[in-house]
């Protein structure tokens, strides 16, 4: 064969060069005279050569143990695999030092973290996170251009932004508290760039798990996570605002007051809501004084729907709020308010209604009999629905000891009451 190769080679145009007579018989001894001795063991040598003799299936082959086998595939089997290439991937992130291949490198860590995560696979998903957020280095390092700290650092703000906290999320409904930790682990690492879109799941999100774990991470960013959340209240969907006034009030100080204030004249309802729910258990003056400041500089139709709002609420602590707003609005001008705090009170309820609901039954403008029938009537009714048996004697002590009015607002709620007090 290797005659007939030299034949054939002599009569080409390569084999018509003067070199080509000196290099074929330097390449005819090499084929010639090749040993691999000093490259492969007689033992084994011997083993190749009779292996041509004993062809067999690999799966018949019984001269492992069982253990041994086992022990081999676990190293083939799609977790090691997985991990094998993960390790390969660290590797190259941490050893590489050319800033232009290491974003190359980091590009495919992003994808490969998208894919862990749908995966499930948190764990390894958390550590390239950390190599990434690690490569960042300082504030001024990150901004150098074209280097592997700003590569770095736009790395972990496209993960941020990008399909892994969904997946991620997507863990914890039946994960348990392992997932719930790894998923913590892993957007604390992204940092405060992710709460737009954790605010953006936690409004549309139904498993209480996942809201409750998303709401801990945002607040666990403390005053950049706050400043994030603030960035949210101009979103355009009315979810996103929702979940912003809802993680303002989360955070428990009044730090917030001026954005729940924006948040109070919204067009959409909810958002309100959760404004107002905010306002309510802030307990504080400060809080109230936003309050009464809306409610009365508001336009006819923004003060309705605050009000409204306002009588959805079941909660003990709006007690203080209604008080508040019960001193605080002149009934004359914003009747509609006035009304809406007495229906708070009286769909709240306990012991600490009585007494503003009973001022206001015995309230009298002489000059404006028609509002104040109306506000001795929305009185009456709400020591009707609080089921007290004090409410109760409040309505017989003024049906009969009160002025024409206030009787008759009374009697008629005593009527309703019937044999049941």
């Amino acid at each position: 064969m290797v005659s007939l190769a030299g034949r054939q080679m002599s009569d080409s145009p390569f084999g018509q060069t003067d070199s080509f007579a000196n290099m074929w018989e330097q390449a005819e001894s090499l084929l010639t005279s090749y040993s691999d001795e000093q490259y492969v063991g007689e033992e084994y040598a011997h083993e190749l050569s009779f292996a041509r003799t004993q062809a067999m299936e690999v799966e018949q082959v019984s001269d492992d143990p069982p253990d041994r086998i086992a022990s081999w595939l676990s190293t083939v089997d799609d977790p090691s695999l997985r991990s094998l290439d993960s390790q390969l991937l660290l590797d190259l992130l941490v050893l590489e030092s050319d800033a232009h291949r290491w974003r190359d490198i980091a590009d495919t860590v992003c994808a490969h973290v998208g894919d862990l995560t749908l995966a499930g696979d948190l764990e390894w998903a958390g550590r390239f996170v950390d190599a990434l957020t690690g490569a960042r280095g300082t504030q001024t390092a990150a901004h150098a251009p074209d280097s592997i700290a700003q590569f770095a650092t736009a790395a972990v703000d496209r993960l941020a932004t990008g399909p892994v906290l969904g997946h991620a999320l997507a863990r914890l409904t039946d994960g348990g508290d392992t997932a719930a930790t790894q998923v913590r682990q892993l957007c604390t690492a992204l940092g405060p760039g992710i709460v737009p879109a954790l605010a953006t799941a936690l409004a549309a999100e139904g498993d209480a798990r996942v809201r409750r774990t998303a709401r801990d991470i945002l607040l666990g960013f403390g005053a950049d996570g706050r400043y994030a959340v603030r960035q949210l209240l101009d979103a355009p969907e009315w979810e996103v605002r929702q979940a912003a006034a809802f993680l303002l009030r989360e955070f428990g100080d009044n730090e917030g007051l001026d954005e729940l204030k924006r948040l109070l004249n919204d067009t959409e309802p909810l958002v309100q809501r959760e404004a107002i729910t905010a306002m309510i258990q802030a307990e504080d003056e400060r809080a109230y004084q936003v309050m009464v400041a809306v409610l009365v500089d508001g336009e006819k139709r923004q003060r309705g729907t605050l009000a409204k709002q306002l009588t959805a609420q079941r909660d003990e602590r709006a007690v203080p709020l209604c008080r508040y707003l019960l001193s605080h609005i002149d009934p004359r001008t914003r009747r509609d308010v006035y009304v809406a705090a007495l229906d708070t009170l009286g769909s709240v309820g306990g012991d600490a209604v009585v007494e503003p609901l009973r001022d206001a039954l015995y309230q009298s403008d002489w000059w404006a009999p028609l509002r104040t029938r109306t506000i001795r009537k929305a009185a009456a009714q709400a020591l009707r629905r609080t089921r007290l048996q004090a409410a109760a004697q409040v309505l017989r002590d003024a049906a009969a000891q009160g002025s024409w009015g206030v009787r008759a607002a009374a009697r008629a709620e005593l009527a309703q009451i019937g044999g049941r007090v």
